[in-house]
């Protein structure tokens, strides 16, 4: 809606303008032109002047001449112009708008000088330019015609004179003109303001947009374009009040307009991707840069002897820019039909330009770039305004399908969730069904502490099911009671760990029936029997277990010990000890078999007997996260050694818990210790 209010807004200003422009009357058409003279009335009162050039106003004096040549961009001269007042009416409050002079000028109105721009010396030498129009309030009593002559001075620019005509009217009509004038400017300024920061914006929430960014940078290269030179207040403020140089003026202008190729190119590229080679496009830009940079710091009068020259590399970007327009019209990308509306603005504005120049007038307008630049932006604007809600639309869409699939999908999941819960609440029936068959088989702690009243069990499965388990039984052995104690850690953990276990557990009972077998001969049987049990040559099943058998004889204190990738810790008089056994677990396939052996220990008041599997050595924690180390295990066995049984437990569980801290439980956890 508001692209729709700014076009609005330029065709009333433009209406306005013209209404204006029809009360008003054009000075324009031939004028006496006086090269290298500054004459006033009183000279030509008295006869001098009389070798005339006649010369057509607005049209810059290099396009005059005598003999067949023509005047140089640098110099002076005089205009004169005798006009008529007898088709004007309300004489005795006409106004005359007098335009802007490259570069500096002084105007006489019936030998009376009225306005003076810039400043020139006696000998007509420029010491400011200052091209700036200005509104003449003229008195008339008698007169039936006005004489003007005006004095110009350039040193300036590659071009000398005037490049827009002289206007008479009433007093009101000329400054209304001139405020509608200024109104479609600030209209335009506006406008590429709002382009430029909308478009800003927009690349910096959405940096994949690139188009955004280079059209909001066209729109500033217009604007500042635009800003530079003209007839409106804006040029009056910048030149006038904030003194900009001709220099900067002119840097500014020439950077600008020339750039807008180079930013045309890159916008058009983003828009529509497949049609220029990008490469070519980086390598002129850069190329174009380094041409735009000697603009700026090159003099400005070797600028403007050499503007065609400086102009000559910008002909490729403008051919390579009307290619890229084709070539989106020809394959009828997208808005094709409106990049064709913009470009008739476009060459139309040009060309109205040109014709003026030519005292051709298509429009109207003494300058229709500007206007006809921003309508084709309007227009670019509209098609990324419709590329974006295209592009929206179709988010819209993908968003729609994606949350109809997101919602069958979840409405399958929600199913399967069911599903997997019922499951799994069996699952867990079943895995809690066969722990407390686990723990139906282990021995009851009390049968540990009948045996051994100073004795604690630290037993910490890391699931529901454990792959450590122990066995508490009376054995004989060399004609000696003795109590079996077994620490036994399976391979894995959770359900296959506890199928070991069970099944360690029944061949442990079975081997122990049968009196006088010693710790070794169990472990030789317990190796033989896993392996047959799960025919580990047939299948090569490497499961098995690390065990220790701890034989106590508390009548003789001695103890009788074997173990199978294991070993126990003992303290006697508090100096902790280890015995090892053999490095082979048992169960798995062996290349060798193994020969387990039978060690025995005796002491004399008291001793302190720990089997354990890996599971709290293994443990990761503390502020490091590392595990607990042997080293750190066994220090901790001997300072609770002199502490009693129930302590001990304590002192043990603790531990575990503060050095496990917030991580997971590795393995399975057992500790059993005795004091005899």
């Amino acid at each position: 809606m508001k692209y729709k209010k700014i076009v609005f807004l330029l065709l009333f200003g433009v209406s306005c303008l013209f209404a204006h422009a029809k009360e008003n009357i054009n000075i324009e058409g031939e004028w006496d032109f006086y090269w290298k003279q500054l004459y006033t009335s009183e000279d030509f009162a008295h006869g001098v002047g009389t070798k005339a050039i006649k010369v057509k106003v607005p049209s810059s004096w290099t396009n005059y001449g005598e003999e067949g040549e023509t005047f140089p961009a640098e110099g002076y001269a005089t205009y004169r112009k005798v006009v008529p007042l007898s088709f004007v009416q309300h004489k005795k409050s006409l106004a005359l708008k007098v335009p802007p002079a490259w570069s500096s000028l002084t105007l006489f109105v019936n030998g009376k000088q009225v306005s003076t721009k810039g400043n020139m010396s006696a000998d007509g030498k420029e010491l400011k330019a200052e091209m700036v129009y200005d509104i003449i309030d003229i008195t008339l009593e008698e007169d039936e015609e006005i004489e003007i002559i005006a004095h110009v001075a350039n040193e300036s620019f590659f071009l000398g004179g005037f490049f827009s005509h002289f206007e008479i009217g009433s007093l009101k009509s000329i400054t209304n003109k001139s405020i509608v004038e200024n109104m479609l400017f600030l209209i335009l300024i506006g406008s590429l303001s709002i382009m430029i920061v909308y478009h800003l914006v927009l690349f910096l929430f959405r940096r994949k947009e690139k188009v955004a960014l280079y059209f909001s940078l066209l729109a500033l290269l217009m604007l500042l374009r635009t800003a530079v030179f003209g007839n409106h207040m804006l040029y009056e403020y910048l030149h006038s009040v904030l003194e900009m140089s001709i220099k900067v003026q002119t840097s500014i202008y020439y950077v600008a307009s020339f750039s807008m190729i180079i930013a045309g190119i890159w916008y058009i590229k983003s828009l529509y991707p497949g049609g220029g080679d990008y490469f070519i496009i980086k390598y002129y830009t850069w190329g174009m840069l380094v041409v735009i940079s000697l603009i700026v710091v090159l003099p400005i009068k070797l600028v403007f002897s050499n503007l065609l020259f400086i102009s000559i590399p910008f002909a490729p970007g403008a051919i390579y820019l009307t290619y890229l327009f084709v070539f989106a019209i020809v394959r009828k990308r997208k808005q094709f039909l409106l990049q064709i509306v913009g470009i008739v603005f476009l060459l139309t504005a040009g060309i109205n330009d040109i014709l003026y120049l030519q005292n051709i007038r298509l429009t109207g307008l003494e300058e229709a770039i500007p206007i006809g630049f921003t309508l084709f932006l309007l227009i670019q604007m509209l098609i990324l305004a419709r590329n974006f809600s295209s592009t929206y639309s179709e988010v819209e869409v993908l968003t729609y399908n994606l949350e109809r699939k997101v919602l069958e999908r979840t409405s399958k999941l929600n199913e399967q969730r069911k599903e997997l819960k019922a499951r799994n609440e069996r699952i867990n029936e079943s895995i809690d069904y066969a722990s407390k068959i686990q723990h139906a088989m282990l021995p009851s702690e009390e049968l540990l502490t009948d045996s051994f009243p100073e004795s604690f069990l630290f037993y910490k499965p890391k699931d529901v099911l454990s792959g450590d388990f122990y066995f508490i039984d009376d054995v004989i052995y060399d004609g000696n009671e003795c109590t079996a104690i077994v620490a036994a850690d399976c391979t894995g953990h959770g359900v296959p760990g506890a199928l070991m276990s069970m099944m360690g557990n029944a061949l442990l009972n079975r081997y122990l029936e049968n009196n006088n077998n010693s710790p070794s001969s169990i472990l030789m049987k317990l190796d033989q029997g896993i392996q047959n049990a799960l025919k580990q040559k047939e299948t090569n099943n490497h499961d098995g277990m690390d065990i220790s058998i701890v034989y106590i004889d508390a009548k003789n204190k001695q103890v009788h010990f074997s173990a199978a990738n294991s070993y126990i810790a003992f303290v006697v008089d508090g100096q902790l000890s280890t015995i090892r056994g053999e490095k082979s677990g048992v169960g798995g396939t062996k290349e060798y078999p193994v020969n387990f052996s039978t060690r025995t220990l005796t002491w004399q008041e008291s001793i302190t007997i720990y089997q354990f599997s890996d599971g709290f050595q293994d443990q990761f924690g503390g502020t490091k996260g590392k595990k607990f180390q042997k080293g750190k295990f066994h220090q901790l066995l001997k300072e609770i050694s002199s502490k009693n049984a129930s302590e001990q437990l304590t002192t043990i569980e603790n531990s575990f818990n503060y050095w496990k801290g917030e991580y997971e439980q590795v393995d399975d956890v057992l500790v059993i210790g005795i004091n005899v």
